[in-house]
């Protein structure tokens, strides 16, 4: 029994490798056409600031929804086939997430000459920070749709959106990049949800249309137990949603500081190395979200968990760990495949940045423990620890070591983080392991 047990785990982890597998490649495809295209008509520094306008609308994400997409996916699954609870709670859901994104909008509108100034170093860039902030009820919504197709489990469709998504902003930075160079490089990040939210609209079921509207009609919208039902999950998802982008545009900002002249090219050499490192997570991301992540939550006890970590290790892990030494041999190649000639510096960068993955990796074996278990503050206090230890070491090693500094500090960071989550789990750990032995 506990040999089929194991077999038809491996079965299951190989079918959902392999059927993101292809979505996946698709992407993988175009977000590999769209930044030869930056690399090639603009260069390092191109890369810097379509990354900066980029994060800005991850960040503008993430506040906007809360980051309650886990906890819209969880609830949607749940309420799935009970249309009243599903439709009431997208209510909710959906009319919260428009009111913020709405005020957000605002905000940024108003203050649309310093956001552009923060983000690019002038004020030149004012007009399309103003569309954007326009524009922030649909990246909103993008999200929105996700969580729910997400959640109803149609993973098919989703796959398309994605394709779609990533094929627009090809595209459009084709188009607009030609005409405009990199001012049309940046419309076209800003537009890229925009448009593809449209085209989503059009592959979608009449259903998930209904759904997608419930928060524009007439119904209760009291947010009293609501906001308390999900309070743990917008902990945890607004802390993810918010960091990254924000500690990124700090530290990408630190860099340009930093390097004065150089300083748009140096970052787009740390943009570029950290795109590489997109390019496998494209692979590994799903993995997590799709099988591990549900698996946690129906696990009884700690030994079970130790026997998932060491399924995971043995056919997963050390197929991710074999291809991060593979990319590192083909380091020289695969620049010049995603990038150009003058992005060669970055290949100085590979060790740093595949070592620092490597780590994070395996952290995110205990740390989504965290989240099946609804650890909210101890996941907030661990991942805000982890951006402050990461951006604290860029400013201690950048000025003596440079840019390796700052690759520098993403390994003793996430290598701290790892530090962190054995301490914390030590004795869930010994309780698994020692279960494990006597059984």
């Amino acid at each position: 029994m506990n040999k089929l047990r194991r077999y038809w785990k491996r079965i299951e982890l190989f079918r959902v490798i392999s059927f993101n597998t292809g979505a996946g490649l698709m992407r993988l495809l175009f977000t590999f056409g769209t930044n030869k295209i930056i690399a090639l008509w603009l260069g390092p520094a191109g890369t810097a600031l379509t990354s900066q306008i980029l994060n800005a609308i991850q960040g503008l994400q993430g506040f906007a929804t809360l980051g309650i997409s886990e906890a819209v996916t969880r609830y949607t699954a749940l309420y799935r086939k009970r249309d009243s609870r599903l439709r009431s709670f997208l209510l909710r859901s959906g009319r919260m997430i428009l009111y913020i994104s709405i005020l957000l909008g605002l905000f940024i509108f108003f203050l649309a000459p310093q956001v552009s100034h923060y983000l690019f170093g002038t004020h030149s860039h004012t007009s399309l920070v103003r569309v954007m902030a326009l524009f922030s009820p649909v990246y909103a919504y993008q999200m929105l749709l996700t969580a729910v197709l997400n959640g109803l489990e149609k993973y098919r469709r989703l796959s398309v959106i994605n394709v779609m998504i990533h094929a627009t902003g090809f595209v459009l930075m084709i188009f607009l990049a030609s005409m405009w160079q990199l001012q049309g490089a940046l419309w076209a990040v800003v537009l890229t949800p925009v448009v593809s939210f449209g085209l989503s609209l059009l592959v979608l079921s009449p259903y998930d249309r209904r759904l997608l509207v419930a928060p524009l009609q007439n119904g209760n919208e009291r947010f009293d137990g609501f906001i308390k039902r999900l309070a743990p999950y917008l902990a945890m998802a607004l802390t993810v949603a918010v960091m990254r982008p924000f500690f990124s545009l700090y530290i990408r900002n630190a860099i340009i500081t930093q390097f004065g002249p150089d300083g748009a090219y140096t970052a787009g050499y740390w943009d570029a190395i950290r795109k590489i490192s997109t390019f496998y997570f494209v692979f590994i991301a799903p993995v997590f979200s799709v099988y591990y992540f549900p698996r946690l939550t129906r696990l009884v006890n700690n030994a079970e968990w130790i026997n998932e970590i060491r399924h995971m290790l043995r056919h997963f892990y050390v197929w991710i760990f074999a291809g991060f030494v593979l990319v590192y041999f083909l380091r020289r190649w695969i620049t010049l495949l995603v990038f150009a000639e003058d992005y060669m510096p970055i290949n100085a960068l590979y060790a740093w940045q595949i070592a620092g993955d490597a780590i994070r990796v395996f952290s995110l074996l205990l740390a989504y423990r965290m989240w099946a278990k609804a650890l909210s503050w101890h996941f907030v206090v661990s991942e805000v620890g982890y951006w402050l230890l990461y951006t604290g070491l860029v400013n201690l090693f950048m000025p003596v070591r440079g840019l390796t500094g700052v690759m520098e500090a993403y390994v003793w960071a996430n290598a701290g983080y790892l530090i962190l989550m054995l301490i914390y789990f030590r004795k869930e750990l010994l309780a698994g392991i020692t279960a494990l032995h006597k059984g």
